[in-house]
């Protein structure tokens, strides 16, 4: 990612005020209040907005900080380049309104859907300010004690605050509170343990409720059911007869009610098959379907035919409109179109022959002025008949000189009138018009060769209408119609021929039911069977059967019930606790089993996911940045330390002297700023999917002049591939690096 320019409308001191950076290495140097701070808070800003902070105070709060001086509203823009092009970003705010437009180098709209810098670099505004936004603050020497745990909680979080192993050892206690599979301890195994126990005791509970309570119940039911049953099967029986009298009649109904229909339907048929007779001529479903078929097919094309005419018609107009759109063209014909191409030699061969005769004066009035000055001043030695000669020579180069000017100035008027003959005013006319004539040419072309494209499909469209139509008038021949009334004849050809085919199967179907109660139906015993038909019967035959079968079957074991239940009614009801209570009781205790599994499963997928997310950072990432880290490191230190190594949380970081390996501790607050200092890079480089703008805001302040040139050619060669901005309110890296001509140098004014 490349910041190309950036435009502050207002912010904080700024306004109005322009910066062009550099896409390699920018150093931007003023002194305390000159607005160093603010002008990289912007580039923050423009890339990530401003965070929602709710404090009100104006160290903590970058929107009360950078709030106009004059009152207005802060606004400004960036024109940034990536990997996916070039975008201009605009944002402003002012009150409750914050506005954020994305448009690319065209001026059409491309929001990202989120803010810019995170859509880009791939990373959010926490990882962005803490990997590739490194102030002085950022580089303290006592930070590295535990650097490497810096740097595992920054690739895994974002946030070098945030200590990842205190994090996982209170997932680790949170999930024992609840469940520890080693020791099968926590709230959850204590719960599974007490529903088990609830369940048993709802189990034993509920049953012996069951016979307490419905054991005396039961015995006084038995007893009264034993008397109802019977009076119940003899009222069965009467209502049985009555209903296989009332089938017996039914059927016998259904029977004559079959014949009737079935005459009906062969009557129906008859007047049926007269319907489809026009014109003395049965029509049958295949010469309806081949006329719909054609009738179709005709309008159809019909349609095409009108579209392809009036897509002609819309061609041609379409033709025309653009041609009187076009700026000058109208002028010409497009027969008389002028040979721009000769017309604009002839105008640069007239212009070489102005030069010449602007030439030609010149050298003539220089002659005639040395002819004038040898007179006067007498400065070559010469008889007095050459002198008496000068005089005139001197006159007649003037004259000719001063034809040579009339004849030189006279081409212009040669080529007005060259312009003016050819339709034209001036040459920016001419050239203007020159300029525009090649896309009118190919315009007109590309028209004409699509009103041909359309004057073929409409001769084709109508052929296609002519053939159809012929087809259609084929058919609809025999049958006294033509085109115009098809649509009506198809209709009562459909109708006729529904009303005959629906009429058959009717027939068909009354036949086969008339038939089909005949073939299972012995008529003489439904005679008999419909002597007991007294009422409509209110149940089917099915459902009082069944019923009786089951009031002489429950006669047959309310005996055996009977003592069962007696023996069931002597336990003792005190000694059971009321299942309802029980119930209760475990239904709460699983809603508590549910939330603690819930709390215990949460912890664990947490731990899983830290714990993969660490050993991808120990087994991947971390290597790659200790390797390029200690790369820069070497650099940053003329070559003393060659490597740059990562322990754990306790060891920190280390470095290798003469071939030992020794803790950072031993450095000087100053080589531990540029240890650090090269971690931060190294994590730009590995980290971004994007190269990120690196700004380095008063980063050397503990680095001394003999190791300032090393990071600052190091950071001139990483410009390469990164845009790189020093912000610093010192001389040296300005004075350092001010002749190298890859270098822009911003000096704000305080």
């Amino acid at each position: 990612m490349r910041l190309k320019k950036v435009f502050i409308g207002s912010f904080g001191k700024f306004e109005k005020r322009g910066f062009e950076f550099s896409d390699g290495l920018n150093v931007v140097y003023g002194k305390n209040e000159s607005g160093k701070s603010t002008l990289s808070s912007f580039i923050n800003y423009i890339l990530y907005g401003f965070s929602s902070q709710k404090t009100r105070s104006v160290q903590t709060n970058d929107k009360l900080k950078y709030l106009p001086w004059n009152g207005g509203a802060v606004m400004g823009s960036a024109i940034v380049s990536y990997s996916g092009g070039e975008c201009r970003i605009e944002r402003q705010i002012q009150g409750s309104k914050n506005i954020l437009k994305i448009t690319d180098e065209t001026g059409k709209d491309c929001s990202f859907g989120k803010e810019p810098g995170e859509a880009i670099l791939g990373m959010d505004e926490a990882a962005f300010a803490k990997i590739a936004f490194i102030r002085q603050n950022d580089i303290s020497a006592d930070r590295m004690s535990n650097l490497s745990d810096i740097i595992q909680n920054t690739v895994y979080s974002a946030d070098e605050n945030i200590d990842i192993e205190k994090a996982r050892k209170k997932l680790v206690d949170y999930r024992n509170v609840y469940r520890s599979r080693q020791r099968k301890t926590g709230m959850c195994f204590e719960l599974e343990n007490r529903i088990r126990e609830l369940r048993y005791s709802f189990d034993e509970a509920s049953e012996m409720h069951k016979t307490l309570l419905a054991a005396e119940a039961k015995l006084i039911e038995i007893k009264n059911k034993i008397v109802y049953n019977k009076e119940k099967m003899d009222t069965l029986e009467a209502e049985l007869r009555n209903i296989e009298g009332y089938e017996a009649n039914n059927l016998l109904q259904k029977v004559m009610d079959a014949k009737r229909a079935l005459d009906a339907a062969e009557a129906e048929y008859r007047n049926a098959e007269k319907s489809v007779e026009f014109n003395g001529i049965i029509c049958d479903r295949e010469t309806t379907v081949k006329i719909t078929e054609a009738y179709g097919n005709y309008l159809r094309t019909k349609e095409a035919y009108c579209e392809a005419e009036e897509n002609l018609k819309k061609a041609r107009r379409e033709k025309e409109e653009k041609i009187k759109a076009l700026d000058g063209l109208s002028r010409f014909s497009e027969e008389n179109l002028p040979n721009t191409d000769a017309v604009s030699e002839r105008i640069k061969s007239i212009s070489a022959s102005r030069k010449r005769a602007f030439i030609a004066a010149a050298v003539l009035a220089v002659l005639s002025g040395i002819c004038l000055v040898s007179r006067i001043i007498k400065i070559i030695p010469v008889s007095a008949s050459v002198l008496n000669i000068i005089i005139p020579a001197a006159a007649v180069f003037g004259a000719a000189a001063v034809a040579m000017i009339i004849y030189a100035v006279s081409h212009y008027g040669r080529i007005r009138a060259l312009l003016k003959a050819h339709g034209f005013t001036d040459l920016d006319d001419f050239y203007e018009f020159s300029g525009s004539l090649p896309d009118a040419r190919r315009m007109i072309i590309e028209y004409e060769a699509k009103e041909k494209l359309f004057i073929s499909e409409e001769e084709t469209k109508k052929d296609n209408l002519r053939e159809a139509l012929e087809k259609l008038r084929k058919l609809l021949l025999p049958f006294g119609a033509d085109e115009n009334t098809a649509a009506g004849f198809i209709e009562n050809m459909k109708t006729a021929l529904e009303k005959l085919e629906a009429a058959e199967r009717e027939k068909n179907r009354c036949a086969s039911i008339y038939d089909t109660f005949l073939a299972v139906n012995d008529l003489h015993a439904l005679s008999d069977a419909a002597k007991f038909y007294t009422h409509v019967p209110e149940r089917d035959k099915k459902t009082v059967k069944r019923e009786y079968e089951f009031f002489e079957k429950a006669n047959a074991s309310l005996s055996d019930l009977e003592k069962t239940y007696i023996k069931q009614a002597a336990a003792p009801a005190s000694s059971v606790r009321k299942p309802s209570e029980i119930l209760a009781e475990k239904q709460a205790t699983e809603a508590m089993l549910k939330d603690a599994n819930e709390k215990a499963d949460a912890a664990e997928m947490a731990l899983e996911a830290l714990e993969e997310a660490c050993g991808d950072l120990k087994g991947g990432i971390s290597p790659r940045i200790a390797s390029r880290a200690g790369e820069l490191f070497e650099i940053f230190t003329g070559g003393k330390y060659s490597t740059l190594d990562i322990y754990n949380s306790n060891s920190g970081i280390g470095i290798t002297d003469a071939g030992v390996r020794r803790e950072a501790g031993y450095l000087s607050q100053g080589t531990q700023d540029a240890a650090y200092l090269a971690l931060r890079i190294s994590l730009c480089e590995i980290l971004f999917h994007e190269a990120p703008v690196i700004v380095l805001d008063e980063a050397f302040a503990h680095i001394d002049d003999g190791r300032l040139p090393n990071i600052l050619s190091a950071l001139l060669k990483l410009s390469e591939k990164y845009q790189i901005l020093i912000f610093t309110c010192h001389t040296r890296e300005k004075d350092m690096l001010k002749n190298n001509s890859g270098v822009n140098i911003i000096e704000l004014e305080p």
